[in-house]
């Protein structure tokens, strides 16, 4: 695992000079890991298990600990658009994530990945679950575009994040999000998955749990088998979903040569068809039960909402990260922007970027935040828990502003050494 490279010096009175750790709840998928790597060294399901006969049992890793429960664990999400709708389970999840760094949290750092949505309640709330009950050192949080942005080394530029529950585009002004004019829908990869299993369904493919677990092992519960059919749908779909580059009325399908094979866990093989194509073209179609009309029109409403005089610049730098960002996904964005009509009069070079590898798109907010806490001046940017006993959570609010400060020269450091 590489390193980015990074010096601690502790700044301020109460911050202890520690490594920090950045965390990103997502709404699938949780990360963590050290400030300074390139990838993060924990990546599992958000999701966890609970067992509700005395005494009530948490299970924060759903991958390698569930299986025993089986017949009776229940499987939920302690989050709800981020914000924390079962503390005991929250805490349960951040413990399983400190045994695994190998940290204690008194004497840890912590930088918190979140939305571009998540508001000042949903903050402060955060902020105290993470001293009174995780008994951190000291926390900071930041919001994703940002941290995006600081991966790209840019000051302006519209980020257009699809993950599994939500797709967000957030327009940033010299460093500065644009909240106004943030646009959020919930047409994303979880909504892919569902269209995706209802097709093989009506195809007669079988998902039933005899596929992950032997007959001879027992019965399982509800949610044990819905949790196991979506990862596998989960695992289909990535492996095997494409956009068309360009918008086509009538795709040219022939089952003979364009179909693809899949082997599932039971050694079965499946054919898929114009599925793979199908299910992603959602994407830039009308869904009007979801008020959705394509993420190219999303990028076009926020657009709308900015200074006319940004907007040629903003168009000219559009960042596509996310989970969900599928084979040909840039591309398509880009071919669906340039025809778009309501941008014309811009007169403006539409240029669509995404990092190279499907892990970086992924992982890329996780990425600037171990970025950002890689610096020297992130003890700056930290509340503290002398800080928090003095004053309680409300001073949270202003290590943003030093925050955006020491961001906007990050940024322009990172670009002087691009022109290097």
């Amino acid at each position: 695992m590489g390193t980015i490279g990074a010096m601690f010096v502790p700044i301020r009175k109460g911050v202890k000079q520690t490594i920090p750790i950045v965390v990103e709840f997502g709404s699938l998928t949780t990360r963590a890991g050290f400030a300074g790597e390139e990838r993060p060294m924990i990546i599992r399901h958000t999701e966890m298990g609970r067992i509700s006969k005395e005494p009530l049992t948490y299970l924060p890793e759903l991958e390698t600990s569930f299986y025993p429960y089986k017949e009776e664990v229940k499987i939920f999400n302690p989050f709800d658009n981020f914000s924390i709708i079962d503390s005991d389970a929250f805490e349960a999840s951040f413990d399983s994530i400190m045994r695994k760094l190998n940290l204690a949290p008194s004497e840890s750092s912590l930088l918190i990945v979140e939305p571009p949505f998540h508001n000042r309640d949903a903050r402060l709330k955060f902020v105290q679950l993470m001293f009174e009950k995780a008994g951190l050192d000291s926390v900071s949080l930041h919001k994703s575009p940002l941290l995006t942005l600081y991966v790209y080394a840019r000051e302006n530029a519209l980020i257009l994040d699809s993950g599994a529950a939500n797709t967000f585009v957030t327009p940033i002004v010299e460093g500065f999000i644009n909240s106004k004019a943030v646009v959020k829908s919930d047409i994303a990869g979880e909504f892919l998955t569902r269209q995706f299993q209802e097709k093989l369904t009506s195809r007669g493919i079988d998902l039933s749990p005899s596929i992950f677990v032997p007959p001879e092992a027992g019965p399982v519960s509800h949610d044990f088998e819905q949790f196991a059919k979506r990862a596998l749908v989960r695992e289909i779909k990535h492996a095997n979903v494409r956009l068309m580059e360009h918008k086509t009325e009538h795709l040219q399908f022939n089952d003979t040569t364009d179909k693809v094979s899949f082997d599932l866990p039971d050694k079965r093989k499946i054919d898929l068809s114009r599925e793979i194509y199908d299910v992603p073209e959602q994407l830039f179609r009308d869904i009007p039960e979801h008020n959705f009309n394509g993420l190219h029109n999303l990028v076009v409403k926020s657009l709308s909402m900015c200074d006319v005089d940004v907007r040629k610049e903003l168009l000219s730098n559009v960042f596509v990260v996310g989970g969900n960002c599928l084979v040909n996904f840039p591309e398509r964005l880009q071919w669906q922007l340039m025809s778009s009509p309501n941008l014309w009069n811009l007169n403006a070079k539409v240029k669509v970027f995404t990092r190279g590898e499907a892990y970086e798109r992924q992982h890329c907010n996780w990425l600037g935040g171990s970025i950002l806490a890689s610096m020297s001046s992130f003890n700056q940017l930290v509340m503290s828990r002398a800080e928090y006993e003095e004053h309680g959570a409300l001073p949270v609010s202003y290590t943003h502003l030093r925050a955006h400060e020491t961001g906007r020269n990050l940024v322009c450091r990172l670009l002087l050494e691009k022109k290097k």
